[in-house]
């Protein structure tokens, strides 16, 4: 009987190791797959929400000041905030300097 050697694999990936139908370690190992499968979904989505809240953060920071200052911030700046623009421009004369991510 010939000795198999083992193929090298990235260490993200999981083998879904067979010995026998329905052995233990088959099912540890396709459980263990699903859940780190599960907790990358789960991380992702939470980074998406952290970078929504980050964009409702700033844009409410922005809406405070120029309230304050009297100014109403139109549709159209807000789409700019949103897009990343750095400067949002308010009034003739007046810039505000706002750090998007």
């Amino acid at each position: 009987m010939r000795r198999q050697t083992k193929a090298r694999m990235p260490l993200n990936t999981f083998r879904l190791t067979r010995k026998r139908a329905g052995s233990k370690m088959e099912e540890t190992s396709r459980e263990f797959s699903l859940t780190c499968l599960r907790r990358k979904t789960t991380n992702i989505m939470q980074k998406k929400l952290e970078t929504k809240q980050m964009a409702f953060d700033i844009e409410s920071l922005v809406n405070g000041i120029l309230s304050r200052n009297k100014f109403q911030l139109t549709s159209l700046k807000r789409q700019q905030i949103m897009s990343n623009r750095i400067w949002v421009f308010v009034h003739e004369a007046f810039f505000l300097p706002c750090v998007v991510m």
